[in-house]
């Protein structure tokens, strides 16, 4: 959890508060193919955002944007944001 930035907030409360004042709220297994692992992921996460609102979540919706598409200025923003930046070891790709 610590290194991967997709929630600033977050990250900061892990450090503040410490990891273990967060509540596991459910624990499963899926002994079936990632599409399925997938659909029920995103169907358990959108039941505790509509039941909890919790304040944490950015989105108030269960879904993925990785691999959105983008809009060439987009795109150009982001490389110009990334140029020059170096990743740390926590975030280095493998």
């Amino acid at each position: 959890m610590f290194g991967y930035k997709s929630n600033v907030h977050l990250q900061n409360a892990f450090r503040k508060y410490g990891l273990y004042v967060f509540i596991v709220l459910e624990y499963f297994e899926i002994k079936d193919t990632r599409k399925t692992m997938r659909t029920v992921y995103y169907l358990l996460e959108q039941k505790y955002l509509d039941l909890l609102n919790p304040e944490y979540n950015i989105s108030k919706t269960a879904k993925v944007e990785l691999g959105a598409p983008r809009s060439e200025d987009t795109k150009e923003l982001i490389r110009s944001l990334k140029t020059g930046t170096k990743h740390s070891d926590a975030t280095r790709p493998c």
